[in-house]
């Protein structure tokens, strides 16, 4: 066989591959970080869920969901200080998220301090008026 046949033969497959990789679109990598931690989130693996998550903030920064979920990852963590960053600006990116509004009100419940007393009760009305049967709004009310 002529060495030159075999030299081509053994490239393509590598060219192939750098243009398939070159040829995901900055949506496509989205998607992909998305489907993965999405799927993860639902399987409560909560690491593989982050950090696919992060991978997708790393891509698009304003995304909505990445943003909520790794919120509600480390509320469920018992992380309450990124919990409280991430769903925060979640809030600000999609307010009518009832479960990270009920997350916020439940860290608000143990901040000490006049300031986070009113935005406390501030987070609990708002949860009650959305969803006037919420329990964790009723016990944080009670």
């Amino acid at each position: 066989m002529n060495v030159n046949l075999l030299l081509r033969l053994s490239v393509l497959p590598w060219l192939a591959l750098a243009l398939g990789l070159l040829g995901c679109s900055k949506e496509d990598r989205l998607a992909g970080h998305l489907e993965k931690a999405d799927s993860a989130f639902a399987k409560r693996e909560f690491e593989v869920a982050k950090i696919e998550y992060i991978n997708a903030l790393r891509i698009q920064p304003t995304n909505s969901t990445a943003v909520l979920r790794l919120g509600k990852i480390f509320f469920e963590q018992g992380q309450l200080m990124p919990a409280f960053a991430f769903l925060q600006k979640g809030r600000s990116l999609f307010p009518e998220d009832v479960e990270a509004l009920e997350h916020m009100s439940v860290i608000y419940a143990g901040m000490p301090g006049v300031t986070n007393r009113t935005r406390f009760r501030q987070e609990l009305n708002e949860l009650l008026q959305r969803n006037p049967t919420n329990e964790t709004g009723l016990l944080l009310l009670g």
